[in-house]
Protein backbone atom coordinates (compact mmCIF):
# COMPACT_ATOMS: atom_id res chain seq x y z
CA UNK A 1 0.00 0.00 0.00
CA UNK A 2 0.98 3.82 -0.84
CA UNK A 3 1.55 5.74 2.04
CA UNK A 4 0.98 9.10 1.42
CA UNK A 5 1.65 12.12 3.72
CA UNK A 6 -0.30 15.75 3.45
CA UNK A 7 2.21 18.37 5.94
CA UNK A 8 -0.01 21.31 6.74
CA UNK A 9 -2.90 19.67 5.74
CA UNK A 10 -5.17 21.97 7.21
CA UNK A 11 -4.46 24.72 5.20
CA UNK A 12 -6.35 25.97 2.13
CA UNK A 13 -3.88 23.95 0.04
CA UNK A 14 -3.68 21.44 2.37
CA UNK A 15 -7.56 20.82 2.53
CA UNK A 16 -7.49 21.36 -1.25
CA UNK A 17 -4.83 18.61 -1.85
CA UNK A 18 -6.44 16.31 0.62
CA UNK A 19 -9.58 16.07 -1.00
CA UNK A 20 -7.90 15.49 -4.36
CA UNK A 21 -5.78 12.60 -3.30
CA UNK A 22 -8.61 10.73 -0.90
CA UNK A 23 -10.52 10.84 -4.54
CA UNK A 24 -7.61 9.92 -7.26
CA UNK A 25 -5.34 7.31 -4.64
CA UNK A 26 -8.61 5.65 -3.07
CA UNK A 27 -6.11 2.70 -1.93
CA UNK A 28 -3.15 4.75 -0.88
CA UNK A 29 -2.55 5.43 3.04
CA UNK A 30 -3.09 8.96 3.24
CA UNK A 31 -1.87 10.24 6.03
CA UNK A 32 -2.46 14.12 7.46
CA UNK A 33 -0.19 16.43 9.34
CA UNK A 34 -0.28 19.90 11.02
CA UNK A 35 1.53 21.66 13.38
CA UNK A 36 -1.09 24.00 15.32
CA UNK A 37 -4.00 21.97 14.59
CA UNK A 38 -3.12 18.21 15.41
CA UNK A 39 -6.06 15.82 16.46
CA UNK A 40 -8.50 17.78 14.60
CA UNK A 41 -10.75 15.06 12.23
CA UNK A 42 -10.65 15.73 8.33
CA UNK A 43 -13.44 14.21 6.43
CA UNK A 44 -12.88 13.99 2.44
CA UNK A 45 -14.26 11.17 -0.09
CA UNK A 46 -16.60 10.13 2.69
CA UNK A 47 -13.53 9.11 4.86
CA UNK A 48 -12.46 10.80 8.38
CA UNK A 49 -8.88 11.04 9.08
CA UNK A 50 -6.95 12.50 12.29
CA UNK A 51 -4.35 15.23 11.82
CA UNK A 52 -1.22 13.97 13.60
CA UNK A 53 1.37 16.59 14.71
CA UNK A 54 3.81 17.37 12.29
CA UNK A 55 7.13 16.08 14.36
CA UNK A 56 5.57 12.56 14.10
CA UNK A 57 6.47 12.89 10.23
CA UNK A 58 9.93 11.50 11.06
CA UNK A 59 8.57 8.37 12.97
CA UNK A 60 6.15 7.56 10.49
CA UNK A 61 6.44 5.10 7.37
CA UNK A 62 6.27 6.68 4.40
CA UNK A 63 6.78 6.77 0.70
CA UNK A 64 5.58 9.88 -0.09
CA UNK A 65 5.35 13.66 1.53
CA UNK A 66 3.18 16.59 -0.03
CA UNK A 67 4.42 19.55 2.13
CA UNK A 68 1.60 22.48 1.99
CA UNK A 69 3.36 24.11 4.95
CA UNK A 70 5.96 26.60 5.16
CA UNK A 71 9.55 27.16 4.12
CA UNK A 72 10.25 26.54 8.25
CA UNK A 73 8.56 23.04 7.91
CA UNK A 74 9.88 22.29 4.91
CA UNK A 75 13.50 22.99 5.97
CA UNK A 76 13.00 21.02 8.82
CA UNK A 77 11.98 17.91 7.66
CA UNK A 78 11.78 17.61 3.71
CA UNK A 79 15.98 17.16 4.09
CA UNK A 80 15.73 13.83 6.65
CA UNK A 81 12.93 12.60 4.88
CA UNK A 82 14.43 12.59 1.74
CA UNK A 83 18.04 11.11 3.11
CA UNK A 84 15.32 8.21 3.98
CA UNK A 85 13.89 7.81 0.53
CA UNK A 86 10.82 9.46 1.10
CA UNK A 87 9.80 11.53 -2.15
CA UNK A 88 9.19 14.59 -0.88
CA UNK A 89 6.72 17.65 -3.34
CA UNK A 90 7.48 20.99 -1.86
CA UNK A 91 5.03 23.59 -1.79
CA UNK A 92 7.03 26.10 -0.44
CA UNK A 93 9.95 28.27 -1.33
CA UNK A 94 12.62 26.62 0.05
CA UNK A 95 14.18 24.73 -2.73
CA UNK A 96 12.79 26.19 -5.55
CA UNK A 97 15.89 27.44 -6.90
CA UNK A 98 18.29 24.87 -5.54
CA UNK A 99 20.44 23.58 -8.53
CA UNK A 100 19.77 19.75 -8.22
CA UNK A 101 15.95 20.09 -7.43
CA UNK A 102 13.25 20.65 -10.42
CA UNK A 103 10.80 23.38 -10.39
CA UNK A 104 8.73 22.17 -12.62
CA UNK A 105 4.83 22.92 -14.03
CA UNK A 106 4.34 19.50 -15.67
CA UNK A 107 2.39 20.83 -18.76
CA UNK A 108 5.34 22.60 -19.46
CA UNK A 109 8.59 20.78 -18.09
CA UNK A 110 7.13 17.57 -16.28
CA UNK A 111 10.48 15.89 -17.94
CA UNK A 112 12.74 17.36 -15.66
CA UNK A 113 11.58 15.72 -12.24
CA UNK A 114 13.49 12.21 -12.98
CA UNK A 115 14.05 10.11 -9.73
CA UNK A 116 14.76 13.53 -7.73
CA UNK A 117 13.93 12.85 -4.08
CA UNK A 118 12.58 16.45 -3.66
CA UNK A 119 10.46 18.27 -6.11
CA UNK A 120 9.34 22.06 -5.86
CA UNK A 121 5.73 22.79 -7.08
CA UNK A 122 6.24 26.75 -8.21
CA UNK A 123 4.36 29.93 -6.68
CA UNK A 124 0.91 30.10 -7.82
CA UNK A 125 1.15 33.33 -9.85
CA UNK A 126 4.67 32.26 -11.53
CA UNK A 127 2.54 28.90 -12.69
CA UNK A 128 -0.59 31.06 -14.58
CA UNK A 129 2.34 33.08 -15.94
CA UNK A 130 4.57 30.33 -17.11
CA UNK A 131 1.21 28.76 -19.00
CA UNK A 132 0.74 31.86 -20.84
CA UNK A 133 4.13 32.68 -21.68
CA UNK A 134 5.03 28.86 -22.78
CA UNK A 135 2.34 29.29 -25.48
CA UNK A 136 3.87 32.08 -26.99
CA UNK A 137 7.23 31.46 -26.30
CA UNK A 138 8.01 30.08 -29.58
CA UNK A 139 6.80 33.77 -31.17
CA UNK A 140 10.28 34.97 -29.18
CA UNK A 141 9.66 36.69 -26.35
CA UNK A 142 11.13 40.10 -26.01
CA UNK A 143 9.94 41.79 -22.67
CA UNK A 144 7.40 40.59 -20.51
CA UNK A 145 5.49 43.38 -17.66
CA UNK A 146 3.38 41.68 -15.25
CA UNK A 147 0.86 43.11 -12.60
CA UNK A 148 -1.15 40.77 -10.46
CA UNK A 149 -3.76 41.48 -8.50
CA UNK A 150 -3.75 38.38 -5.91
CA UNK A 151 -6.54 37.66 -3.74
CA UNK A 152 -7.16 37.17 -0.02
CA UNK A 153 -6.44 33.22 0.32
CA UNK A 154 -2.92 33.56 -0.92
CA UNK A 155 -2.00 34.77 2.54
CA UNK A 156 -4.47 31.78 3.55
CA UNK A 157 -6.88 31.60 6.39
CA UNK A 158 -5.97 34.56 8.04
CA UNK A 159 -6.18 36.83 4.67
CA UNK A 160 -9.76 35.37 4.50
CA UNK A 161 -10.42 36.54 7.54
CA UNK A 162 -8.88 40.18 6.73
CA UNK A 163 -11.76 40.64 3.88
CA UNK A 164 -14.54 40.92 6.64
CA UNK A 165 -13.93 43.96 8.09
CA UNK A 166 -11.14 46.76 8.34
CA UNK A 167 -9.86 45.63 11.97
CA UNK A 168 -8.08 43.42 10.15
CA UNK A 169 -5.20 44.23 9.14
CA UNK A 170 -1.54 43.03 7.85
CA UNK A 171 1.65 43.09 9.14
CA UNK A 172 1.87 46.58 8.77
CA UNK A 173 -1.62 47.68 9.81
CA UNK A 174 -3.02 48.15 6.48
CA UNK A 175 -6.79 46.48 5.91
CA UNK A 176 -7.57 44.52 3.00
CA UNK A 177 -11.00 44.52 3.15
CA UNK A 178 -12.48 47.88 0.58
CA UNK A 179 -8.91 48.28 -0.18
CA UNK A 180 -6.12 47.27 -2.45
CA UNK A 181 -2.62 46.45 -1.20
CA UNK A 182 0.39 47.56 -3.56
CA UNK A 183 3.04 45.14 -2.19
CA UNK A 184 2.97 41.66 -1.66
CA UNK A 185 5.57 40.02 -0.07
CA UNK A 186 8.40 41.22 2.00
CA UNK A 187 10.37 44.03 1.00
CA UNK A 188 13.42 43.30 -0.71
CA UNK A 189 14.99 46.28 -1.92
CA UNK A 190 12.77 48.50 -3.96
CA UNK A 191 10.95 45.03 -5.04
CA UNK A 192 9.26 42.00 -3.17
CA UNK A 193 9.78 38.49 -2.41
CA UNK A 194 6.87 37.68 -4.35
CA UNK A 195 8.15 39.84 -7.49
CA UNK A 196 11.75 37.75 -7.29
CA UNK A 197 9.89 34.79 -7.31
CA UNK A 198 8.21 35.40 -10.51
CA UNK A 199 11.20 36.95 -11.95
CA UNK A 200 13.31 33.52 -10.66
CA UNK A 201 11.25 31.61 -11.15
CA UNK A 202 10.44 31.89 -14.60
CA UNK A 203 14.09 32.36 -15.40
CA UNK A 204 14.27 28.61 -14.01
CA UNK A 205 11.00 27.04 -15.75
CA UNK A 206 10.92 28.69 -18.99
CA UNK A 207 15.10 30.18 -19.30
CA UNK A 208 13.74 33.58 -19.89
CA UNK A 209 16.06 35.62 -18.54
CA UNK A 210 15.13 37.86 -15.50
CA UNK A 211 16.04 41.14 -16.67
CA UNK A 212 13.39 40.69 -19.61
CA UNK A 213 10.31 40.54 -17.13
CA UNK A 214 8.91 43.30 -14.63
CA UNK A 215 6.73 42.29 -12.00
CA UNK A 216 4.47 44.69 -9.48
CA UNK A 217 2.49 42.52 -7.46
CA UNK A 218 -0.87 43.81 -5.23
CA UNK A 219 -3.57 42.53 -3.27
CA UNK A 220 -7.11 43.11 -3.78
CA UNK A 221 -10.25 41.98 -1.78
CA UNK A 222 -10.81 38.89 -3.57
CA UNK A 223 -11.52 35.66 -1.91
CA UNK A 224 -10.21 33.32 -4.33
CA UNK A 225 -8.20 33.48 -7.95
CA UNK A 226 -5.51 35.02 -8.75
CA UNK A 227 -5.36 37.31 -12.03
CA UNK A 228 -2.98 39.36 -13.90
CA UNK A 229 -2.46 41.54 -16.51
CA UNK A 230 0.70 40.58 -18.69
CA UNK A 231 1.74 43.16 -21.58
CA UNK A 232 4.02 41.22 -24.02
CA UNK A 233 6.60 42.17 -26.55
CA UNK A 234 7.18 39.81 -28.98
CA UNK A 235 10.86 39.40 -31.81
CA UNK A 236 7.99 39.29 -34.70
CA UNK A 237 4.62 40.94 -35.59
CA UNK A 238 1.81 38.54 -35.44
CA UNK A 239 -1.90 39.48 -35.78
CA UNK A 240 -4.44 39.12 -32.94
CA UNK A 241 -5.59 35.94 -34.43
CA UNK A 242 -2.00 34.51 -34.76
CA UNK A 243 -1.52 35.69 -31.18
CA UNK A 244 -4.98 34.32 -29.37
CA UNK A 245 -4.21 31.18 -32.02
CA UNK A 246 -1.56 30.15 -29.68
CA UNK A 247 -3.66 29.56 -26.43
CA UNK A 248 -6.46 27.23 -28.51
CA UNK A 249 -6.13 23.44 -27.78
CA UNK A 250 -3.32 24.17 -25.08
CA UNK A 251 -3.71 21.71 -22.18
CA UNK A 252 -4.93 23.22 -18.78
CA UNK A 253 -5.77 26.49 -20.92
CA UNK A 254 -8.76 28.14 -21.36
CA UNK A 255 -9.19 31.05 -24.04
CA UNK A 256 -12.13 33.31 -23.28
CA UNK A 257 -11.20 36.45 -25.92
CA UNK A 258 -14.82 37.91 -26.77
CA UNK A 259 -15.17 41.07 -25.27
CA UNK A 260 -18.23 42.23 -27.82
CA UNK A 261 -20.32 39.75 -26.18
CA UNK A 262 -18.88 40.01 -22.55
CA UNK A 263 -16.76 36.63 -22.49
CA UNK A 264 -13.67 37.33 -20.63
CA UNK A 265 -12.24 35.41 -17.86
CA UNK A 266 -12.60 37.07 -14.19
CA UNK A 267 -11.68 34.60 -10.64
CA UNK A 268 -15.49 33.84 -10.13
CA UNK A 269 -15.70 32.36 -13.32
CA UNK A 270 -12.24 30.80 -13.02
CA UNK A 271 -13.19 29.04 -9.56
CA UNK A 272 -12.82 25.84 -8.80
CA UNK A 273 -11.14 24.39 -12.05
CA UNK A 274 -7.83 23.73 -12.59
CA UNK A 275 -7.75 25.95 -16.01
CA UNK A 276 -6.05 29.08 -16.60
CA UNK A 277 -8.06 31.55 -18.51
CA UNK A 278 -7.38 34.21 -20.66
CA UNK A 279 -8.82 36.91 -22.46
CA UNK A 280 -9.15 40.84 -23.10
CA UNK A 281 -6.49 40.36 -25.69
CA UNK A 282 -5.42 43.56 -27.34
CA UNK A 283 -3.00 44.71 -29.42
CA UNK A 284 -1.32 47.91 -28.79
CA UNK A 285 0.00 50.49 -31.59
CA UNK A 286 3.87 49.49 -31.16
CA UNK A 287 3.30 45.89 -31.64
CA UNK A 288 3.21 45.32 -28.21
CA UNK A 289 -0.15 42.38 -26.65
CA UNK A 290 -1.69 43.05 -23.08
CA UNK A 291 -3.76 40.00 -21.77
CA UNK A 292 -5.49 39.06 -18.75
CA UNK A 293 -4.75 35.89 -17.05
CA UNK A 294 -6.78 34.23 -14.28
CA UNK A 295 -6.53 31.40 -11.94
CA UNK A 296 -7.31 29.40 -8.77
CA UNK A 297 -4.52 30.24 -7.03
CA UNK A 298 -5.47 27.41 -4.48
CA UNK A 299 -6.12 24.81 -6.94
CA UNK A 300 -4.50 25.73 -10.25
CA UNK A 301 -1.71 27.55 -8.60
CA UNK A 302 -1.10 25.23 -5.85
CA UNK A 303 -3.03 21.61 -5.14
CA UNK A 304 -3.36 20.84 -8.55
CA UNK A 305 0.05 20.94 -10.03
CA UNK A 306 1.23 19.43 -7.02
CA UNK A 307 -1.03 16.87 -7.84
CA UNK A 308 -0.30 16.41 -11.36
CA UNK A 309 3.52 16.36 -10.01
CA UNK A 310 2.94 13.59 -7.60
CA UNK A 311 1.45 11.79 -10.46
CA UNK A 312 4.88 11.71 -12.38
CA UNK A 313 7.17 10.90 -9.09
CA UNK A 314 5.43 7.78 -8.39
CA UNK A 315 5.51 6.98 -12.67
CA UNK A 316 9.10 7.52 -12.24
CA UNK A 317 10.08 5.50 -9.42
CA UNK A 318 7.79 2.55 -10.34
CA UNK A 319 5.16 2.75 -7.26
CA UNK A 320 2.12 4.04 -9.67
CA UNK A 321 0.73 0.87 -9.37
CA UNK A 322 1.47 0.44 -5.41
CA UNK A 323 -2.16 3.19 -5.30
CA UNK A 324 -4.05 -0.49 -6.25
CA UNK A 325 -2.37 -2.61 -3.63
Amino acid sequence: MLNVAVVGATGLVGEKLVTILAEKLPNAKLLLFANESSGKKVQAMGKTYVVEHVEKLLCTKLDVAMFMANEQVAKTYVPPLANRGVLCVDNSSQFRMHFNVPLVVPVINGNTIGKNAIVSNPNCTTIAICTVLDCIKHLGIEKVGVVTLQSASGMGKDGLKMLESKKHTDKNHHPLCDNVLPCVGDAVGLATSEERKILDETNKILAIPPWKITAFCTRVPVTVGHSAVLNVELQQDVSVEQFRQCFCNKKGVLLLDDVQNGVFPTPQIIRNTALVAIGRIVKHHNGSFSLFVVEDNLLRGASQNAWEILQIVLKNNGLWGEQDA
